[in-house]
């Protein structure tokens, strides 16, 4: 754990302590233990003897209970299909190579975007994705959902005509 350490935290890297290398250590400690399936993880870090020869950071981590991702539902698309919307997606079900699956806020945040880019670059202005929550079940398995509206296709001009 050590060395996984030292590469999250950049300090080590910097050789120097600051505010914003401090706050990056929290945001890679957090994504990596997100990553391992503890999406409840909590980081702080606190700065010990400050400005003295022997000043220490030490970050405190409630890792919080281990959750797997069974199943990420979207519903209400009627354009693209559920495959190609999966494809622009971050968040993803529990499989053989991420047993806990992939899930973070910022990483439904981003899908959030990333399927509503979709849907605005193909014409649907009106196009709305909203995370509906994630639902922790007794187990520990976590259900993320999306729902997306897709709208009415805006034709770029007048004389162009699109049926859906």
């Amino acid at each position: 754990m050590k060395s996984r350490l030292k590469l999250l935290v950049p300090i080590y890297q910097e050789g120097t302590i600051d505010n914003d290398l401090l706050n990056e250590g929290v945001h890679n400690i957090r994504d990596f233990l997100q990553q391992q399936g503890y999406f409840d993880a909590a980081v702080d870090v606190k700065m010990v003897g400050q400005n003295t020869a022997s000043e220490k950071v030490v970050f405190t981590v409630d890792r919080g209970p281990k959750h797997k991702v069974l199943e990420v539902d979207i519903t209400g698309n009627k354009y693209f299909t559920d495959d190609l919307l999966r494809e622009r997606m971050k968040v993803v079900k529990g499989n053989a190579y991420q047993r806990s699956g992939r899930y973070s806020p910022s990483l439904v945040e981003a899908d959030v975007d990333s399927i509503q880019a979709l849907y605005r670059a193909n014409g649907f202005d009106e196009a709305n994705c909203v995370d509906r929550g994630v639902f922790t079940c007794a187990n520990g398995s976590t259900i993320a959902l999306d729902s997306v509206h897709d709208g009415v296709a805006q034709c770029p001009d007048s004389s162009d005509e699109w049926s859906l």
